[in-house]
Parts: C-alpha cells; sequence; structure tokens
C-alpha cells in the first residue's frame, strides 16, 4: 500500500520521527520514573501530529499502551 502523503508532510513526519527517536535515545538505565513518563508523553504528542498529516505512517507506527504494536 502506498502513502498518499503530500511531499511537505513527509519532511515534517520525518522531522517528528527524529525527534520521537532522539527522545527515546535520551533516555537511559539512570532515568527517572518521571523523566521516563515525560518523554513517552512527548513521543505520544509527536505521534498525534503524525496521524493528522499521515494516516499510512500512524498505522505503521501505532503503538498501544503496552507498547505493542497494533496491526490493521
Amino acid at each position: 500500500m502506498k502513502s498518499n502523503t503530500k511531499r511537505k508532510n513527509v519532511k515534517r513526519v520525518d522531522s517528528l520521527l527524529a525527534k520521537n527517536a532522539a527522545l527515546n535515545a535520551s533516555l537511559g538505565m539512570d532515568s527517572t520514573k518521571s523523566e521516563i513518563e515525560a518523554v513517552r508523553k512527548d513521543i505520544r504528542v509527536n505521534i498525534r501530529k503524525i496521524k493528522d498529516m499521515c494516516e499510512y505512517t500512524y498505522g505503521i507506527i501505532n503503538v498501544d499502551d503496552n507498547h505493542k504494536t497494533v496491526n490493521k
């Protein structure tokens, strides 16, 4: 299945995915529970933004509360 995302949104989605990767990389073994929750919150915000721009990509990266990939 091919995504129908416009070029300008592709760059925005790529940027949000890069931010999510950087957020995940910033966590470590010494991260506190509050730091982890703050990062997860920021990642969910970015994923919601991606959903508005590209349903196809959202369907691929959508993660439920148990952090298991949801396939549609």
